[in-house]
């Protein structure tokens, strides 16, 4: 990701703004064109807003990846992950009214921390389609594998076990469950299944499938930039 929100292009971009303002007060010909450079300008600075935002969470986000941010594409997603086990995950689910998937079971069972303690991390939730994908792909269907190398294009990363479990519980909270728009396909890291949120009929569940339409939306990890010594 280019480093523009770097103070010398942020001046710059305040100063055309001004004159942009300048040339819209005085009136004349050259308005009609400053209200359309001060559109561009406005939307300019959006981006930078959003690049900031990345850099100062250290995340190595790509061009691609951005942009679906700043179109509005592509959502950021804060989860929780770590500290809890299998047994403690069924637990909070047996207290909810979502159907669990026979084969996700013996996932949740077997399931391995990804850290002994509680930790916040950045996913994106985001469709093929806004990764650059359509339902065919020189007249091959899209499939799981495609997504999944796409996303690593992308500098993407597989999420594990935790981030598909708690994902579930937030849209739970959040009452977002009962929303077929919350839909979400969650590729395993280390493992070639992939969790699904989704609702059958009237009752939402975890299933061990995906949906693979060009605008079904998956969740990644967000990478963290490589520190220097």
């Amino acid at each position: 990701m280019k480093n523009s929100f770097e103070k010398g292009y942020a001046e710059d971009l305040n100063k055309k703004t001004q004159e942009a303002q300048d040339k819209i007060r005085g009136g004349g010909e050259e308005a009609l064109d400053a209200h359309f450079e001060l559109q561009k300008l406005a939307t300019e600075a959006e981006n930078l807003k959003v690049e900031a935002t990345f850099e100062k969470d250290d995340l190595d986000v790509s061009e691609e990846v951005l942009k679906s941010f700043i179109e509005g594409r592509a959502e950021r997603v804060k989860l929780e992950i770590g500290g809890k086990t299998g047994a403690e995950y069924m637990e909070e689910f047996n207290k909810t009214n979502v159907s669990i998937d026979l084969n996700v079971q013996p996932l949740i069972d077997n399931m391995s921390t990804s850290s002994k303690n509680r930790e916040s991390r950045d996913f994106i939730r985001l469709s093929p389609k806004d990764m650059g994908l359509k339902y065919y792909m020189n007249g091959v269907k899209i499939t799981k594998e495609i997504i999944c190398e796409r996303a690593k294009e992308l500098n993407l990363k597989l999420p594990p076990i935790e981030a598909g479990l708690e994902y579930r519980l937030m849209t739970i909270a959040s009452g977002e469950i009962y929303n077929s728009e919350s839909m979400t396909n969650i590729p395993i890291d280390g493992s070639d299944d992939v969790l699904s949120n989704c609702k059958m009929g009237q009752r939402p569940e975890l299933m061990l499938n995906c949906f693979l339409g060009e605008d079904e939306k998956w969740l990644f990890e967000l990478k963290k930039k490589q520190k220097k010594d």
